[in-house]
């Protein structure tokens, strides 16, 4: 059971990589790779979702945690991903010609990240997830260049702040599984290490009152990376803010 977990992460970031390092690839072989990558993993995060409990990979180095909360948030993740490919195959609106790769990348880091128990594997999917944001806005024009830049500044600070707060999780707890931490917010440096999650979390889903890029990121980049934003990535992200 716990080779599907490792299969929806690595199958969709494989692929994507692939269709980076291979730039003469069709558009209609990109489209066919990604639908047939994205119907795979949605199969496998199903299977996966008929398990409840945590799975160590690699020596207990990478850790990954299915329960009930986390099937829930991946097959909202899956959904979405296929709503949106769904999308952009049928009305044909994409212009930027890696889209389908970072659309891949973007789905394996956002399974990453929702299941990693390990606090290093997942700031690792996080920032990634950052780094495709601003990827899937064509940087052809002064304004979407712009928009992309706000953007990656101000995730990329968010994501500072959120690896400022796994720091002090593992200087007062000394591990970085997430199924063995359990803190109480009854002190100033818990209730810091609380909030740098809270920003993090926060700014990459868009949320108030750190929303500021999503009005530039919306009108500047195409429908179907509009979509992958405000859908896959809110998901994971609302997922760790609730946490």
């Amino acid at each position: 059971m716990g080779n599907e977990i490792l299969y929806i992460i690595i199958f969709p970031v494989l692929a994507g990589l692939l269709l980076l390092l291979v730039p003469g690839t069709t558009r209609y072989v990109r489209e066919l790779i990604s639908l047939v990558i994205v119907v795979i993993t949605g199969y496998l995060t199903i299977l996966a979702c008929d398990s409840d409990r945590t799975l160590d990979a690699q020596g207990g180095l990478i850790s990954f945690n299915i329960d009930s909360l986390s099937r829930l948030i991946v097959l909202l993740v899956a959904s979405f991903g296929l709503l949106t490919l769904s999308y952009a195959l049928v009305y044909n609106q994409v212009k930027n010609r890696n889209f389908y790769a970072w659309f891949l990348i973007t789905m394996g880091a956002s399974y990453g990240a929702v299941l990693a128990d390990n606090l290093l594997f997942f700031i690792t999917c996080w920032g990634v997830l950052g780094l495709t944001l601003y990827k899937l806005i064509p940087g052809d024009q002064e304004k979407s260049s712009a928009a992309a830049k706000k953007t990656l500044i101000m995730i990329g600070a968010s994501d500072g702040f959120m690896l400022l707060g796994i720091a002090i999780v593992w200087k007062i707890t000394g591990t970085l599984e997430m199924s063995e931490i359990g803190l109480r917010t009854d002190s100033a440096l818990t209730t810091f290490a609380f909030l740098t999650f809270i920003i993090g979390s926060f700014t990459k889903a868009g949320a108030f009152p750190f929303h500021s890029w999503i009005p530039d990121y919306t009108q500047t980049a195409p429908a179907s990376s509009s979509a992958i934003s405000t859908g896959v990535r809110s998901v994971p992200g609302g997922a760790t803010a609730g946490c």
